[in-house]
């Protein structure tokens, strides 16, 4: 029993390391020297509660 255990964790290892290895490599956020754009959001709290605000 405790050799099936075993062998399974390391099966389940293995899986997890050979799906981490598959998949493609993600590109967060801009490229260094692009300007950020403009955005809104609402204001859920504090004095400026329910109104649009722009943070940049």
């Amino acid at each position: 029993m405790r050799y099936r255990m075993l062998a399974a964790a390391g099966l389940a290892l293995a899986m997890a390391l050979s799906v981490a290895q598959a998949a493609p490599q993600t590109k967060s956020g801009l490229p260094v020297g692009n300007d950020l754009p403009a955005f809104d959001v609402v204001d859920l709290t504090g004095p400026n509660k329910d109104q649009s605000l722009c943070y940049v």
